[in-house]
């Protein structure tokens, strides 16, 4: 498949940070970019055949219930919210189910509507043709994994009939959202290095005055797997089920800790007194796989991820160590855990000793915010047409030959 290479600039763009339960959204109109990011539910829901044939039974026929996907709009006003099944949309973890993604798109759509009062001929559902999107999507290791991604992504959004769609990696909005601090704090300007702890894992990947897709590594542990053990931890010890995530992510914001030091922690919890020591320790697992999952693999920590997308960027730019030790910026939603920047300085230190004097490992501005920032930097950029922040593909120039 081949898309239109020109940049231009937009005034009606959606800007979407998918995540696995929740999506991140700012939205730019007539030019002007809103203050407020949104923070949405990314689930829709589906009745399967079955599940609508067992439904019907149990009220003897005298109901007919629909099958498919379904928004939270249409499964509201369908008022069967109790009945449905929950799916949530990945961005990049479905890239064979454009139907799904698509419906994704719509239930984005109608929940920003809502939240912000449009309606009319000022809604953004059943107006597509007016609005671009932008989205961020995993940064890949390979070109190949990177570009099946970006091309259902652009099958899906052309599907919806919007007009245009902006796409970038991850790290590069991280990068964009950082820029400004970096200079504050005095690191040599495109230079540094970015760990994204996020909901389903942690990504990293070096800049020599842009991302470098050589350099980018990811590691299968982030915010949601730390949870989800967790969980496990409760149900195994306390015969406690149905933990709500937002408990447990509040005890980790309160106290988790990477260094597997935390103190006994005594919390009542659904009627039994808990001790969540071990819960506040569990983001140790970042930095030790396999004491946590009892099995080695190529990479235990991301410390080792983050040497080797050093290495790779020096081979591929030859920028001095010095250099990209000088920032090492951690961002996402898992990076207020304590004692993480010093437990990075520290291993970084052991492993490049003689440049140990000129490691600065810091948590990013806003670091929870980071991507959903830099698609706002850069969305009110103007660009030119050698600019890389940003590809630009535009749907409505894409004909059925293209999409095959």
């Amino acid at each position: 498949m081949s898309y239109p290479t020109e940049v231009r600039k937009e005034n009606n763009v959606l800007l979407i940070d998918f995540g696995t339960q929740y999506v991140k959204c700012s939205v730019m109109k007539e030019g002007t970019l809103i203050d407020d990011i949104l923070l949405l539910p990314n689930r829709i829901y589906s009745i399967s055949e079955e599940r609508a044939k067992a439904l019907a039974q149990e009220q003897k026929g005298e109901i007919t219930i629909p099958t498919g996907l379904f928004t939270q709009k249409e499964i509201e006003e369908a008022k069967l919210l109790f009945q449905a099944e929950e799916a949530f949309v990945m961005s990049d973890a479905t890239p064979d189910n454009m139907e799904l993604v698509a419906k994704g798109y719509q239930n984005i759509c109608e929940q920003i509507d809502k939240q912000l009062s449009y309606s009319g001929a000022d809604a953004i559902s059943g107006n597509y043709a007016n609005w671009a999107v932008m989205i961020a999507v995993a940064a890949f290791e390979t070109a190949e994994g990177r570009k099946q991604v970006e091309e259902f992504h652009i099958k899906a959004t052309k599907k919806m009939n919007f007009k245009s769609i902006y796409i970038n990696n991850q790290l590069m909005f991280d990068y964009f959202s950082q820029i400004n601090y970096l200079e504050q704090i005095g690191a040599k300007p495109g230079y540094c290095m970015i760990i994204d702890i996020g909901g389903g894992d942690t990504k990293v990947g070096g800049v020599s005055g842009l991302p470098i897709q050589e350099s980018f590594r990811r590691f299968n542990i982030g915010g949601q797997e730390i949870t989800r053990y967790c969980q496990n931890i409760l149900r195994e010890r306390y015969n406690v089920s149905g933990t709500a995530y937002e408990t447990i992510e509040s005890w980790l914001i309160e106290g988790g800790t990477v260094d597997g030091n935390s103190p006994e922690t005594k919390k009542m919890f659904k009627r039994k007194e808990v001790d969540i020591k071990d819960i506040l320790n569990t983001p140790e697992m970042l930095f030790d796989y396999s004491k946590y999952y009892k099995k080695d693999r190529r990479f235990n920590s991301i410390t080792e991820i983050l040497i080797e997308s050093i290495e790779a960027v020096i081979e591929k730019s030859e920028a001095g160590i010095e250099l990209l030790l000088g920032a090492v910026i951690v961002a996402g939603g898992a990076s207020r855990f304590n004692g993480i920047t010093q437990r990075l300085n520290k291993e970084l230190s052991t492993y490049f000793s003689e440049y140990k004097d000129q490691i600065n490992v810091i948590v990013g501005e806003d670091p929870q915010n980071a991507c959903i920032n830099g698609m706002r930097s850069l969305i009110t950029q103007k660009y030119k047409s050698s600019n890389p922040g940003l590809a630009f593909i535009d749907l409505q120039a894409l004909d059925e030959e293209d999409e095959e």
